[in-house]
C-alpha cells in the first residue's frame, strides 16, 4: 500500500509561515531555510513550507492558486468549539468558517496568509 507521509503547502515566505505552523502544531521545525521548511511531527508525518517563488517548488504560472487545506482531527465536538476558540484569536489566521454542524460531524475553517484552509473537524457518530 502507497501510505502518503508528508504534505507540503507553497507559500510566500516559509519562516514567516513557520512561525505561525510551529504555534499551530506545538512543534519546532526539524529543518528551516529561506525556501524550505520542514517539521516532522510526532507521529512521523512530515508538514513542509516550500518558497511558491523557489524556480525549483515548478508551482503553474498560469494564475491560478495552488491552495490546500490541512486538516486536524479531533475527538469530539466540544474539541472543535475549544480550538476554534484559541485560533479565532491568533495573528496570521482568518477564520472563513466557525464551529458548525455539518452531516459528517462538527467543524470550523480558518486560512493562513497565503490562503491555505486549516480544517478542525470531529466526526459525528453517523456521519453522511
Amino acid at each position: 500500500m502507497n501510505t502518503p507521509s508528508y504534505t507540503i503547502l507553497f507559500v510566500e515566505n516559509p519562516l514567516a509561515s513557520a512561525d505561525l505552523y510551529s504555534g499551530l502544531f506545538g512543534v519546532k521545525p526539524a529543518h528551516a531555510s529561506e525556501n524550505f521548511v520542514m517539521f516532522v511531527l510526532p507521529h512521523g508525518y512530515k508538514f513542509a513550507l516550500w518558497a511558491a517563488a523557489d524556480p525549483d517548488a515548478h508551482i503553474a504560472a498560469n494564475g491560478k492558486n495552488n491552495i490546500a487545506e490541512v486538516g486536524i482531527a479531533l475527538d469530539s465536538f466540544e474539541a472543535v468549539d475549544r480550538m476554534f476558540g484559541e485560533w479565532s484569536k491568533k495573528n496570521g489566521l482568518t477564520v472563513v468558517m466557525a464551529p458548525k454542524t455539518l452531516p459528517f460531524g462538527r467543524s470550523f475553517v480558518v486560512v493562513d496568509g497565503d490562503g491555505h484552509r486549516i480544517r478542525g473537524m470531529a466526526l459525528g457518530e453517523n456521519p453522511q
